[in-house]
């Protein structure tokens, strides 16, 4: 995310994230880590870790397409273009093998 509010600001917590796919979409959860405040300088950029299991059961799986996010303590939802050519797993499974953790954590598919 990057700050183009004009003025430095103060961010904490997590962004609402959902990968979409030509089927819908599919919501991630908090990763329970804990949150931290970090000042945002007119400009500058900062970051939050999407963790999501590979793709290995040899099935061609679900391709993300796109992600929407919501920046922590916002309303307005941005679209953005997914960077990975990954897949997710299809899986019986009903509960999101997605997370998101706090901004200003690291994170990696798989």
């Amino acid at each position: 995310m990057r700050n183009h509010g004009g003025r430095d600001c103060t961010i904490s917590g997590y962004a609402g994230v959902d990968l979409q796919h030509r089927k819908g979409s599919l919501s991630a959860k908090r990763s329970g880590e804990k949150a931290t405040s970090a000042v945002l300088r007119n400009g500058q950029s900062i970051a939050f870790g999407i963790h999501y299991p590979s793709n290995d059961t040899g099935g061609c799986g679900v391709r993300v397409t796109g992600l929407l996010m919501t920046p922590p303590n916002e309303t307005r939802t941005v679209t953005l273009k997914w960077p990975d050519a990954a897949t997710l797993p299809v899986t019986d499974n009903t509960a999101s093998q997605v997370t998101v953790g706090p901004v200003d954590s690291a994170g990696q598919g798989g």
